[in-house]
């Protein structure tokens, strides 16, 4: 397995979503130990600390001395703040949450659930209601329904966050329905784009004055502040969210290389200086400590060797 950078911002994303040292070291082809070494100096910052009861809960079940940790109030700020690469006093793009989210069930027992109005076209009827700020759909025949569709929206700043709140409430829904309304579900299935929402981004602002823009990863409309940006899969909003971070990490590496650039020419110089030291040390020495050879003798020792050589 190839092995990976970490940085703490991945340490602490992976420790909030329920992630043990040796989960987190296999997942990024390291050594446990690196990994408990890092966990331990985020430890003592103080952004994370022991989950006592998971950590006592999943020793009992696999009898293994494992821990697990949980994020601190401090960790929760601080992970805000890597995701969203925020500087005090400059605003940025936020994600106001998630809408559109739809989740569909098929109906193996109808229930009993009152309906306010309804839509009949032949032989399928479409009746709908509200259940608190859930928009309740049934398909199907009248007297045999095959679905059973909900859609809502979420408020939650954090994308990943969003899209576990949204299963949460198609299983709290489903649970509802089968126990106080007497409906038999299947497993709720996502159906459709949510939309993630991204606000106050400036450029999304100017262009949303002119023209709306739809792609198949997201699109940028007046809904519901003028350039709004939205989103359809949680990782392209952390991308983007991040995104502010990492262009002033780029801005600071720049700025570093070209300071190093910057001090090429003394480095060369400080060389040049050196090696003219080294080389008039050695001319002095010459000058000082001349040395002779008498090229005669070597010049009729090569003429005897030839002599010899050409008569053999």
């Amino acid at each position: 397995m190839p092995r990976k950078k970490i940085s703490d911002f991945d340490i602490l994303k992976l420790i909030g979503n329920g992630l043990n040292a040796s989960e987190i070291a296999f997942k990024y082809g390291l050594s446990k130990g690196a990994i408990s070494q890092r966990i331990k100096k985020l430890q003592e910052r103080g952004l994370i600390e022991l989950d006592v009861e998971k950590t006592a809960f999943q020793q009992s079940l696999t009898l293994k001395h494992v821990k697990y940790y949980r994020l601190t109030e401090r960790g929760k700020v601080e992970v805000s703040k890597m995701l969203r690469g925020g500087e005090v006093g400059v605003q940025l793009p936020r994600l106001r949450g998630v809408h559109n989210v739809q989740f569909k069930f098929k109906i193996k027992k109808k229930g009993d659930l009152w309906f306010d109005h309804s839509v009949v076209l032949k032989n399928w009827v479409k009746k709908y209601t509200w259940f608190g700020d859930i928009y309740v759909e049934q398909n199907g025949k009248d007297d045999n329904p095959s679905t059973l569709v909900i859609k809502f929206s979420l408020e939650e700043n954090d994308p990943w966050k969003a899209a576990f709140k949204a299963l949460e409430t198609a299983l709290r829904m489903k649970k509802i329905f089968e126990d106080m309304v007497g409906f038999e579900l299947g497993d709720p299935v996502m159906i459709g784009k949510p939309k993630w929402e991204v606000l106050d981004d400036p450029v999304a602002k100017e262009i949303s004055q002119k023209q709306v823009i739809v792609t198949e990863y997201g699109a940028i409309d007046n809904t519901p502040e003028p350039g709004t940006l939205h989103f359809y899969d949680p990782d392209d909003v952390e991308t983007y969210l991040r995104m502010p971070g990492e262009i002033r990490e780029i801005k600071q590496e720049v700025k570093e290389t070209k300071e190093e650039i910057r001090k090429v020419p003394e480095i060369v110089a400080e060389l040049v200086r050196s090696m003219a030291v080294e080389i008039g040390k050695e001319i002095v020495q010459a000058v000082l400590h001349p040395t002779t050879k008498d090229f005669s003798q070597d010049r009729i020792a090569q003429d005897e060797k030839t002599v010899v050589e050409g008569y053999a």
